[in-house]
């Protein structure tokens, strides 16, 4: 299936994936018949996987109601529901500039505070995702400016978390592209890869930051936020 707006290979065609996922917008969306914590969160799963194929309207549509949550104007989530609260709404990466910068502000704060422990690895997760300079299918013009990654990228540095997640949120924020719209200057990304070599990261993430270069597999996956079934690979259609 064409679950991220990739040509999933081997798979069916492009036309068909549009079509199954407009169908399953038409039958699902909004009509949610048990609106306990464990259906809701589900059908996030379920839009997050299918995001890519979503049009940039409906996925402001998707992104309404948690972005409200997300600013405090709804009751305050579960962790567990907050956690594909946000990786649902990093995925939707046809939302605009402006929403993705006050996610990512959003994002920053809740990442301080000593309550949201168990949140952390979505936060960083979803942070990468948003200001990734190389979006997985969105476009290029929705990536968020230089200036504000440094920004968020440094304070992540400042709180110097210790989850798992925090090499691949600082390598999505800061790999090096070849697109000098998009990249940070040399000397920033050489002191982050310097900073993420002092964490024990992998070294092709460290290469990744000051040289470029492809994810693999395995951090493909990891940017995708699932695993992808043994034979499938993601390319750009």
């Amino acid at each position: 299936l064409n679950l991220v707006g990739y040509c999933l290979r081997p798979g069916y065609g492009v036309a068909v994936d549009d079509w199954r996922v407009q169908q399953t917008w038409r039958l699902l969306h909004g009509k949610l018949a048990f609106a306990a914590s464990q259906s809701r969160t589900e059908s996030m799963i379920l839009w997050r996987r299918i995001a890519g194929g979503v049009t940039a309207g409906q996925q402001q549509q998707l992104a309404a109601p948690l972005l409200a949550a997300l600013r405090g104007k709804s009751p305050r989530l579960e962790p567990h529901e907050a956690a594909e609260v946000w990786r649902l709404i990093a995925s939707l990466e046809r939302l605009s500039v402006p929403d993705k910068i006050e996610l990512g502000e959003i994002a920053l704060t809740e990442l301080q505070r000593k309550k949201n422990k168990e949140l952390r690895p979505a936060l960083l997760w979803a942070l990468g995702r948003i200001g990734s300079r190389q979006p997985a299918y969105g476009p290029l013009n929705t990536a968020i400016p230089v200036s504000h990654v440094k920004a968020w990228v440094e304070t992540i540095i400042g709180i110097d978390p210790s989850e798992p997640a925090l090499p691949l949120t600082i390598v999505q924020l800061g790999r090096k592209t070849g697109d000098r719209y998009r990249d940070l200057p040399d000397e920033i990304r050489g002191r982050w890869a310097g900073y993420l070599d002092s964490k024990g990261a992998p070294d092709h993430f460290v290469t990744l930051l000051a040289e470029g270069g492809r994810f693999n597999r395995d951090e493909e996956a990891a940017v995708f936020g699932d695993s992808l079934p043994l034979g499938i690979r993601l390319v750009r259609s």
